[in-house]
C-alpha cells in the first residue's frame, strides 16, 4: 500500500514539474537563455564588416558614453577609417531598466554622425538615415548603421526566437 501511495505520489510531482518547465518555457518565449555569444555571431555575420574594426572599452565609452563593465554583454565594430559609417553595437543589460538608456545612447551616436556627415557625405549621411535602426529583443539591444540592416535586425530576431538566421 505505502509502494503505491510513493509511486503515485511521484508521478504527480513528476508531471508538475514538467509542466512547470513547460509553461516557463512558453511564457519566456525561449529567448531568456540565448547566450551573447550566439546572438553576437547571428547579427555579424549578416553584416559587411570588412571596413570596421573591434573596438575596446574605452572606444565604447568615448563613443556612447556608456561604460561595458555596466552591463552583461557589449561588443562594438566602428568604422576603421573617418568617412566610414558602418557600426554595429550589441548590449546585453543586467536588467531591463538599462534599456532606456542604452537607447538614448545609440540615438545620440546616430545624431552626432548625421551631424558630422550632412553637408559633406551625401552617400554616408543617407546610410546613416536609410540603413540604421535599433532594436531590442529581451535583455539584448542592438544599434546599427549598415547597408545590411535588414538582414541584421532579421537575424537578431531570429537569434531570439530560436531560429537560425
Amino acid at each position: 500500500m505505502r509502494k503505491t501511495f510513493f509511486l503515485g505520489v511521484g508521478r504527480w510531482l513528476t508531471a508538475a514539474v514538467i509542466g512547470f518547465f513547460l509553461l516557463r518555457l512558453l511564457f519566456s518565449g525561449g529567448s531568456a537563455d540565448v547566450p551573447f555569444e550566439t546572438v553576437t555571431n547571428a547579427v555579424v555575420q549578416t553584416v559587411d564588416l570588412s571596413e570596421a574594426k573591434t573596438a575596446d572599452a574605452q572606444m565604447v565609452r568615448r563613443l556612447y558614453g556608456l561604460d561595458p563593465a555596466d552591463y552583461a554583454g557589449c561588443v562594438l565594430y566602428y568604422p576603421a577609417q573617418s568617412m566610414g559609417v558602418t557600426e554595429l553595437l550589441l548590449v546585453r543589460v543586467r536588467d531591463k531598466t538599462q534599456i532606456d538608456a542604452v537607447k538614448a545612447a545609440m540615438q545620440a551616436r546616430l545624431s552626432g554622425q548625421e551631424a558630422v556627415f550632412a553637408g559633406y557625405a551625401p552617400e554616408q549621411y543617407a546610410l546613416c538615415q536609410n540603413g540604421s535602426a535599433v532594436s531590442v529583443q529581451g535583455l539584448d539591444v542592438l544599434f546599427l548603421i549598415s547597408a545590411d540592416k535588414d538582414d541584421a535586425v532579421r537575424a537578431f530576431a531570429q537569434a531570439h526566437s530560436g531560429g537560425n538566421p
